[in-house]
């Protein structure tokens, strides 16, 4: 079995042009700190035999080497510790399209009453499942944290938006928790298992997938975060940044023993085809030419999930329903956006979508016409009718920002009824009425530009995570 290793990446010098820019980038590399520079690389040893995740170690994990979390920080991540008395370990198995992570933490003092998932013993997972290394929040970037008493939670969906699911939620399969006891009958710490999706991946040896572990230490006298002990880098800054994390890599599979039937990518594709009167969890039927192969390809896909032996019928049956979904073609009044004429320049304004010019004023407005109702047919969708009832509602605003008011708006409509909140700030100079600039803001608290409340505008600013259009709170 492969040991554990750690990599160090430096610039690769091309044609041996050792050019000065190439030689600042080595030295560069070359100078910064063993927590910048470095990367961690776990690898998951093949089991032939799946494992039961229920926080009791099995057998099996004795074939998995395990790796020290041993990077201690203080809450706020702006020093190392080095006197901690939380400890663990990280090990990693996979059979098919699982991954398995054991936890094995040593901790004194384990405690889970927190409502707050910081605040409660347990150990958090970073995933960056394609292994990029963007230095940026993307859709296959999620964290999980699960507590010493099994307690689980995850990253939010990406700016609030369902149709861009968090990633635990469609790729963690298991999870488990367990005390730790010693032979005297004292609890000394807890165990956590976990098993994640890895179908979308390629399940052969060196297959790489990016992640970063932690272990969060809290009090339970104080109720409050203690510190946090991480296992590549100490510099983690969460979703927003994985360029620190590690790297768990597959390893060991001798190319014949069985494993487990790999479903997952048929078990997307499935949701994606089920019927749905919403585009967030499923496909919304009556607007597609081809929907009747998408139905037949469905039911084939159903019996094979709950039927099929093999990975060979499980893949036949992903394949005809993923193309029957790519086939589909939108059956409306202008062509599905796939049969529409790749343009690799700015489009001509005074060309109508059938082709002929615009040869007069009467002509021109026809096509602008026509270019609003493009614009709505295919990007922002046609406006509604005025709602039944909508109400604003405006108070002192909570953040206390001098000449700002907190505005609640709420709109019903067909028997339900949706709010959001934004702020108005009032400008310093000038007299009502004043002249409004309308933003799109993801924190409508904070101030909008000087320039525009000193020049006389007012500014209502909409926070993105909370209007209708971007999935208000709805009832």
């Amino acid at each position: 079995m492969l040991s554990e290793t750690v990599m160090f990446r430096v610039p690769t010098l091309i044609n041996q042009n050792f050019s000065a820019a190439g030689l600042g980038l080595a030295l560069i590399a070359l100078c910064l700190s063993p927590a910048q520079a470095q990367s961690r690389v776990l690898n998951a040893a093949f089991t032939p035999t799946p494992i039961q995740v229920d926080g009791q170690p099995e057998d099996a994990w004795s074939k998995a080497t395990p790796s020290d979390i041993a990077i201690c920080m203080n809450p706020q991540r702006t020093a190392q510790l080095g006197d901690c008395r939380v400890s663990g370990t990280v090990q990693a198995l996979w059979n098919g399209p699982l991954l398995y992570l054991l936890f094995t933490v040593t901790d004194p003092d384990v405690t889970s009453a927190s409502p707050q998932d910081t605040r409660r013993s347990g150990v958090q997972v970073y995933v960056d499942q394609y292994d990029d290394k963007f230095p940026k929040f993307e859709e296959d970037d999620g964290s999980i944290t699960v507590s010493a008493a099994g307690q689980q939670t995850g990253n939010r969906t990406n700016a609030g938006l369902p149709y861009y699911p968090a990633l635990w939620s469609t790729h963690l399969h298991s999870y488990a928790a367990a005390s730790r006891i010693d032979s005297t009958g004292s609890k000394i710490g807890y165990a956590v298992e976990v098993s994640w999706s890895i179908g979308d991946l390629p399940l052969k040896n060196g297959t790489r997938i990016g992640m970063e572990f932690v272990i969060n230490a809290a009090s339970s006298s104080s109720g409050s975060p203690q510190y946090q002990v991480y296992w590549s880098s100490g510099n983690n800054k969460g979703t927003n940044d994985n360029t620190m994390w590690g790297d768990v890599i597959l390893a060991g599979y001798d190319g014949k023993s069985p494993m487990q039937l790999n479903t997952f990518m048929l078990q997307q594709n499935i949701t994606k085809a089920t019927p749905s009167s919403s585009s967030a969890t499923g496909l919304v039927r009556g607007i597609w030419s081809g929907e009747a192969a998408v139905d037949r390809a469905l039911v084939a896909a159903r019996t094979a999930l709950q039927k099929a032996k093999t990975q060979s019928e499980i893949d036949s049956a992903n394949t005809a329903l993923d193309t029957a979904l790519r086939e589909l073609r939108r059956s409306g009044k202008y062509p599905d956006p796939y049969d529409l004429p790749a343009v690799n320049t700015l489009p001509d304004p005074f060309t109508f979508l059938n082709g002929a010019r615009v040869r007069s004023a009467a002509d021109w407005e026809k096509r602008r016409a026509e270019i609003q109702d493009l614009a709505q047919y295919y990007e922002f969708g046609y406006m509604p009718a005025p709602p039944q009832g909508l109400t604003a509602i405006s108070a002192p605003n909570a953040s206390g920002a001098a000449n700002s008011k907190s505005i609640t708006v709420t709109v019903q409509d067909g028997g339900k009824s949706a709010s959001f909140s934004p702020v108005l700030y009032l400008p310093s100079a000038g007299t009502p009425p004043y002249p409004v600039i309308v933003e799109e803001s993801f924190r409508a608290v904070a101030p909008p530009n000087r320039a525009f409340i000193q020049g006389g505008y007012a500014v209502l600013s909409i926070p993105t995570t909370d209007n209708p259009a971007f999935g208000a709170k709805a009832a």
